[in-house]
């Protein structure tokens, strides 16, 4: 309801934090073909409307988003765009939090490969 009245208002941001929500809920759900069509269009929005910080949100969700699917390649793909929008705006807070993903993830990919 949220996301289709902000579509029917046209207000840009509700629909951006709307499909976030979705997005995010739909990953939680483990469905993340679902969350990624919302978290795509949160991106859009985020870099229409300028939103450097939602962007940045984007990419980390789509991460979780794409390792679900166990494709690790694109998951990092998204957390690099992310640490580099972290970088841009000087949040060490996130560029930390980024980091420690990124090395989980290399972690596990490496683990994966000694079994493989």
């Amino acid at each position: 309801k949220c996301l289709e009245s902000s579509q029917a208002a046209a207000d840009r941001a509700s629909e951006g934090l709307a499909c976030y929500s979705l997005g995010r809920s739909y990953v939680m759900l483990e469905d993340p073909l679902k969350a990624i069509g919302f978290l795509d269009d949160y991106e859009t929005i985020c870099r229409d409307l300028a939103d450097v910080e939602g962007e940045g949100q984007a990419c980390a969700a789509l991460a979780a988003a794409y390792q679900t699917l166990r494709n690790d390649e694109r998951a990092l793909e998204y957390l690099e765009r992310c640490l580099q929008i972290a970088t841009e705006t000087e949040n060490l807070v996130a560029q930390v939090i980024i980091r420690i993903r990124d090395l989980n993830m290399h972690l596990n990919m490496n683990s994966n490969d000694m079994y493989s």
